[in-house]
């Protein structure tokens, strides 16, 4: 099974692009938890929550991995990366728990999104102004781990194809 993770800033369409991706390829895919644990609640957090959603995070990305073992290719949205760097930023520390699990690759392939797409205001989004910013420790964090890494590039419909393409032509099986 190829698992590929889709990663990077907020507002660079990660959700759209796995949920897109996964109806592609006619597969499952795994949201992010961050919006479903603040759902109805006040989104003022501290460093317990991002620690409880990743916890979570990985047992969904589990679950999916186990009840879909025989399919070709899986896409998370999201995973422990995010968390590391979104503790990192926010509170200037990241957890030994969320640090163990985002220091080495844990997928096939990340799909890093590139700010190159308009903002979008959403009530669980904070740094509208620092995207390529993010999207340079997102880099770095990558590249540190020697993860294999395409970033997503375009707009709309390029942006699938052209995520489609390098994924078509790096894994022929799922053809």
């Amino acid at each position: 099974m190829i698992r590929i993770a889709i990663t990077g800033p907020e507002a660079t369409g990660k959700s759209t692009l796995a949920k897109a991706l996964a109806a592609f390829f006619n597969t499952a895919w795994c949201p992010e938890y961050s919006r479903e644990y603040f759902e109805g609640k006040s989104y003022k957090y501290d460093l317990n929550d991002v620690v409880a959603i990743n916890r979570e995070q990985l047992v969904r990305i589990n679950n999916l991995n186990n009840r879909y073992i025989d399919n070709k290719v899986l896409f998370f949205d999201t995973e422990a990366i995010v968390n590391r760097i979104w503790s990192e930023v926010k509170f200037g520390f990241c957890p030994d728990e969320i640090m163990e699990t985002a220091n080495k690759p844990a997928f096939d392939l990340y799909l890093l999104c590139y700010p190159d797409i308009e903002w979008e205001e959403d009530p669980l989004r904070e740094d509208e102004h620092n995207r390529m910013e993010l999207f340079k420790k997102y880099q770095t964090l990558l590249s540190t781990i020697n993860a294999s890494v395409f970033v997503v590039k375009g707009a709309g419909k390029e942006r699938l194809e052209n995520v489609i393409s390098y994924i078509s032509e790096r894994y022929p099986v799922l053809q």
